[in-house]
């Protein structure tokens, strides 16, 4: 029941979370979405925490990596001995055009 939604059951669920080794954002995330459900006691489950600054676990800055030739010539020589004939094509799409993941997937393609 919501009734037994307190800043410490917040608390424990991040813990736990952590030990399961899921990311800071991801948690933040889940926690977000579980005060928004509570409705006006999640608002004053927030505040609490807001203001012991427990709320949002700390998450760090991770900056991107960009491929070598060598390894953007090895992850096309193995796109193209995929299964599928789209693979390849999608890869070279993502690595000249810079694209991300989700923005790779969601691409409509138009005839």
């Amino acid at each position: 029941m919501t009734v037994d939604v307190s800043d410490s059951t917040v608390k424990s669920y991040q813990t736990a979370r952590l030990k399961e080794s899921a990311a800071p954002k991801s948690i933040n995330e889940e926690v977000g979405f579980l005060l928004r459900i509570l409705g006006e006691q999640g608002d004053f489950i927030r505040a609490e925490m807001r203001r012991r600054k427990t709320l949002k676990l700390k998450v760090g800055r991770q900056i991107a990596k960009a491929f070598t030739r060598e390894e953007t010539a090895a992850m096309l020589a193995h796109a193209k001995q995929m299964r599928s004939p789209a693979i390849f094509p999608a890869l070279t799409l993502a690595l000249n055009c810079g694209l991300r993941d989700a923005e790779l997937r969601f691409l409509q393609w138009i005839a």
